[in-house]
């Protein structure tokens, strides 16, 4: 089956792209994970239902019919796993029967862990190793955005008393001899022997440009919050600081590639402009905190700091994952991102690079799509780390006017001063 790099997608392609990965599916019930099981394809079409392209009775079928199971015992819930999760798909379609029943579910253990997190970070003697109480993944960063975009209340007091914990916390480090937010160890994950993994907390999944864009995410009117600019300010200058440590001065931040098996990456120490944890998503928090702060030097530090990435990377750097978390799909979603925060002062660099991007993107998951029908192969499933992230990046690409306003974007919480340029 061939495929053309210049193929362009009607609406009914569209609505091809989000029934693939549930119709693609293996057969068996499926813990609620967003990030790498079923719920994540019922992600994609539950953003149809919202655009438009899909009926919410396809939905409702689909939903019925994907062998969801409650998570496996002491799996907390959070953002990204168990009810919290199902009821943001349900919320997603814009039905609002769907935003009622999830509106009843996430009440039955959202709320709980929203406190039980906020508690842990108020605690004035607790020690948190990690950011897992508060990060965008397990923490309640995650679990107030699901509960803001359920309720309708992007200005929640709960909001502010995240941001007002943290900024306690960072000043308390700070009388200590520390840098603010200091983290001691990292998420629960095996690097290769001489990692540390401390690059994590520095990170939008489980680090400090997700805390940074979570607090950034916050309405205009939200920005003029005495509490917001202080936050951002003690954010923005930790992150300044990470990036000019070495004696050069030079961006020491973390360097990724992937060692992958299929479509899915592992990250190592070194090159990757991947969502979760490399360069190209700290760019766009300094980016975005520089526009929301009115800061000249914040924005230049941007720009600088992506000339410096794009200028590493060569013709022969290998493709990799293609996924929404750290693969191909994050790269594009994030150039575009970048440039639409930079606006005008965007080099022209960084928009070749976004376009030729894009025509990757578009051409793989196509190419993945037909090898799928002819082979009878499965697609993966997950949002962050399976085709069906990739699928929805591929979606937004060919169709900006559709999906700018998608729910899902909410969970990658990358903000941008504008809309994302329509085509």
């Amino acid at each position: 089956m061939g495929v053309n790099r210049e193929f362009r997608f009607d609406r009914s392609r569209v609505r091809e792209f989000l029934l693939g990965p549930v119709t693609h599916r293996e057969n068996g019930p499926g813990v609620p994970d967003l990030g790498r099981a079923r719920l994540g394809a019922l992600l994609c079409v539950a953003t149809g239902v919202k655009a438009g392209v899909i009926s919410y009775d396809e939905f409702s079928h689909e939903f019925a019919n994907a062998g969801i199971t409650l998570p496996i015992a002491g799996t907390r819930p959070s953002a990204y796993v168990g009810i919290p999760a199902i009821a943001f798909v349900l919320g997603a379609t814009g039905n609002p029967t769907a935003l009622k029943s999830a509106q009843r579910l996430f009440t039955t253990s959202g709320d709980f862990e929203i406190e039980a997190r906020l508690a842990e970070l108020e605690a004035p003697s607790s020690s948190l190793a990690t950011f897992r109480s508060y990060d965008l993944i397990s923490g309640a960063a995650g679990l107030i955005l699901v509960r803001e975009s359920l309720f309708a209340t992007p200005q929640s007091e709960l909001r502010r008393r995240y941001a007002l914990a943290l900024l306690r916390r960072s000043k308390a480090e700070a009388k200590n001899g520390e840098s603010g937010l200091t983290v001691r160890s990292a998420p629960h994950v095996e690097f290769p022997r001489g990692v540390d993994g401390s690059h994590l907390n520095l990170g939008q999944a489980h680090g400090i440009v997700g805390i940074l864009n979570f607090i950034l995410s916050v309405d205009d009117a939200s920005r003029d919050d005495t509490l917001v600019q202080e936050l951002v300010g003690v954010l923005t200058r930790k992150l300044l600081s990470f990036v000019t440590e070495s004696h050069q001065g030079s961006w020491t931040a973390p360097r990724y590639e992937l060692l992958h098996s299929g479509r899915i990456g592992l990250p190592i120490p070194s090159m990757n402009m991947g969502w979760c944890y490399g360069k190209l998503s700290l760019v766009n928090a300094l980016a975005s905190a520089g526009l929301v702060m009115e800061d000249e030097y914040c924005i230049g530090r941007a720009r600088t700091l992506l000339a410096e990435l794009l200028s590493e990377l060569t013709d022969r750097d290998p493709l990799g994952s293609l996924c929404l978390c750290h693969g191909l799909a994050a790269k594009w979603y994030l150039l575009e991102n970048v440039s639409c925060n930079l606006g005008s002062s965007c080099d022209d660099r960084v928009l070749h690079e976004r376009d030729k991007v894009r025509s990757e993107l578009l051409f793989e998951a196509e190419n993945t799509l037909a090898r799928a029908a002819e082979l009878g192969e499965s697609l993966t499933e997950g949002f962050l780390d399976g085709d069906s992230g990739m699928l929805l990046a591929a979606a937004l690409a060919m169709h900006p006017s559709l999906f700018e306003n998608a729910e899902w974007r909410t969970l990658m919480c990358t903000p941008v001063s504008n809309k994302l340029r329509s085509e």
